[in-house]
Formats: structure tokens, sequence, C-alpha cells
């Protein structure tokens, strides 16, 4: 694993009686070195958290415009993207299918002024 050109760097860790019970266990299970159970252990360890990374990564993907839709101007365009995808999940009845009333004066309460709003009713057609 070592190259003519690598340069071995030594490293110290304080480890509390569990840690060193399991390095002894690890040490008398597999009789490697301490150096080589910390390698492997780094390397699994760095194995484990890469392979996880590129799985977010995978999953992220497919929400990137320009790898699954073919549109490299995500960027700038992603309103009308979302406008496009929103009208398709939650689209509206027709304006015309409402009738907007003339303003109706209500009573105010006391204290304040009447106010007048349009009505809107849902037209039978």
């Amino acid at each position: 694993m070592q190259t003519e050109t690598s340069t071995l760097h030594r490293v110290n860790a304080r480890l509390d009686e569990s840690f060193m019970a399991k390095l002894d266990y690890l040490k008398e299970a597999t009789a490697m070195s301490v150096s080589d159970i910390v390698k492997a252990s780094l390397n699994y360890y760095y194995e484990t958290v890469h392979a996880e990374r590129l799985r977010k990564k995978d999953a992220l993907l497919p929400y990137i415009g320009k790898y699954a839709s073919g549109n490299i101007d995500g960027s700038v365009r992603y309103k009308e993207f979302i406008a496009a995808s929103l009208e398709g999940k939650f689209a509206q009845e027709p304006a015309a299918a409402y009738v907007v009333t003339p303003a109706v004066t209500k009573p105010a309460r006391r204290g304040t002024k009447k106010v007048k709003t349009p009505s809107v009713k849902k037209s039978r057609t």
C-alpha cells in the first residue's frame, strides 16, 4: 500500500477503557497491528461515508435540471418550471365559472367604518 514517494505520518489518539478493550479485541481476533487496525478502520469508515455522500448526490440528480430534464438554463427559468409543475398539480376552475356581484355594504362593528366588499358566487353554468 505504501509507495516509494509516500510519507508516513504518526497519529496520536487518546482512548478510554471501552475503546482500548475494543482495540485489544481486534488485535487478538485479527492478529493485526494497531497501525493496521487503524488503517483498516479509517478505510472502512471512508468508504462508508463516501458511498453515502454519492448516494445522496445521486438522489438529488433528478431534481437538478441539467441532468434529468436536459434544461441547462434551469437556474434562470426555474420559476417557469415550478409554475408549470404547480399548474398540473393544482388546476383551477376557469374564471368564467365565477360571478362577481356589486359591492354589498356590510354593517360595521361598533366603532368602525362601514366596509364595501364584493361578493363572489359560483355560477351554475
